[in-house]
């Protein structure tokens, strides 16, 4: 079996991502997406603005200053590449719209994301995905093509990769036909690079709030990499815009107080602010403070990506395996931290893998898991610390370092209930129902 390399670290010095090229003169692909714009740059696009034109809407004003940067398709050839979007070459349904398989003037494969539904929620995630694609380059982000905006069929579709493994999430129990389990090999592959490509998103000040199995994307090297920001929240300009009013709110004034006292608001991190918002994402992954109290921070990605930890281990969707702990009378993370206590992991281990597995890797991840779950968001790693700790550097002082905090909780009462997920609403739907008000 061949070995992951997990001192190995892609972050630094990757090469540009090679795009195809579009037949129509309209629609011309860059060669690669070399796109040096680190979020400093781009911040300080937004410090620099014209003043708005009358009636134009800042999504608006931020649409216009990014499509620039990415190709325009025309929707004749996307109509073309999917064969007038027949329902057989429909991948799936997302928050956005419908996604088609399609094939490009040039032969390029590519998955296609059409947005129908005339509501400024849709048209506000077609915004966040465009403006996001022109900022990401990452090996574990998926990169966005370009897209195509039709006034007179009112149409918005943004064009990927096709990602010929599917999602994690296909590859979970409910995988079709005879199509084979990941292997332990393939899951600490996936766990290490989507960890990365989180890191990458908060490095940029994004906020994904939507991590899950179904948004961790699949090449044909099994390379995962992060899709689906249409939810995506870019928090330095929400961070701005808060200080901006700290005299306005007492809110303003308490989080600027966050900032450790320091006078110079540029000097105020992100770490340091909770962006107040309305909640998104899926139900069972949404962190607690953030579907409770509406407070959303990068710490609320990390506690998703823990329940995706979850799920790779178990092989099965979250409400699935808050099912199990339920017949057990235990919530969801109580119920690992018991089997982890209990040396009984292979009962949360997939079983199709039959125990073809690392037994310290497996402890080792679901340490992560719990790690990332910490009810309190402060006690959760960062995207950063995620990488390190999947890569073997550090994880068992963490994990010793915290465990002192969690029996404290135990002792005292303190482990709040998690009312983040409920699962008679979770039973009755499909996972591509889940997806809260987007």
């Amino acid at each position: 079996m061949a070995t992951l390399d997990l001192t190995r670290d892609l972050e630094e010095d990757f090469p540009p991502v090679s795009l195809p090229t579009s037949s129509s003169s309209s629609a011309t692909l860059c060669c690669s997406i070399t796109l040096p714009l680190a979020a400093s740059t781009t911040m300080e696009l937004g410090c620099r603005r014209k003043p708005r034109e009358p009636g134009v809407t800042r999504y608006e004003e931020d649409f216009q200053l990014y499509q620039g940067r990415l190709s325009e398709f025309t929707l004749k050839e996307l109509k073309v590449a999917t064969n007038n979007f027949s329902n057989k070459n429909i991948l799936g349904r997302g928050g956005f719209g419908q996604v088609y398989k399609g094939q490009l003037a040039n032969g390029y494969v590519a998955a296609i994301k059409r947005g129908r539904e005339v509501s400024d929620t849709s048209v506000l995630m077609f915004h966040a995905e465009v403006k996001a694609g022109n900022q990401l380059n990452h090996p574990n982000v998926a990169p966005l093509l370009g897209f195509c905006t039709s006034s007179k069929s009112k149409d918005n579709l943004l064009v990927y990769p096709f990602m010929v493994n599917g999602s994690v999430a296909s590859h979970l129990k409910d995988r079709i036909g005879s199509q084979p389990p990941l292997s332990w090999h393939m899951r600490m592959k996936v766990a290490l690079g989507a960890a990365r490509g989180l890191r990458h998103l908060h490095s940029l000040n994004i906020i994904h709030r939507d991590i899950k199995a179904s948004n961790i994307l699949l090449d044909e090297r099994f390379e995962p990499l992060i899709g689906d920001l249409g939810l995506a929240l870019f928090a330095a300009e929400r961070r701005r815009a808060q200080i901006e009013r700290v005299a306005e709110s007492e809110r303003g004034a308490a989080d600027l107080a966050l900032c450790n006292g320091r006078t110079n608001k540029a000097e105020c991190q992100l770490e340091d602010l909770t962006v107040h918002t309305s909640v998104r994402g899926t139900i069972g992954y949404i962190a607690p403070e953030y579907i409770s109290r509406g407070q959303c921070t990068k710490k609320s990605d990390i506690f998703s990506f823990g329940i995706m930890l979850l799920e790779l281990l178990g092989g099965r969707r979250v409400y699935e395996l808050c099912r199990l702990a339920i017949e057990e009378g235990a919530e969801l993370v109580d119920w690992v931290i018991g089997l982890l206590k209990n040396n009984e992991l292979e009962r949360l281990i997939d079983k199709d893998i039959r125990g073809d597995y690392n037994e310290g890797e497996v402890r080792q991840l679901t340490k992560i898991a719990l790690l990332c779950t910490e009810h309190e968001p402060k006690e959760r790693p960062s995207a950063g610390e995620l990488v390190q700790l999947i890569k073997g550097d550090g994880w068992h002082e963490r994990w010793e370092n915290q465990v002192d905090y969690i029996v404290l909780k135990e002792e005292l009462s303190m482990r709040p209930t998690c009312d983040w997920i409920v699962i008679d609403s979770v039973s009755r739907l499909r996972p591509e129902e889940l997806s809260g008000p987007r």
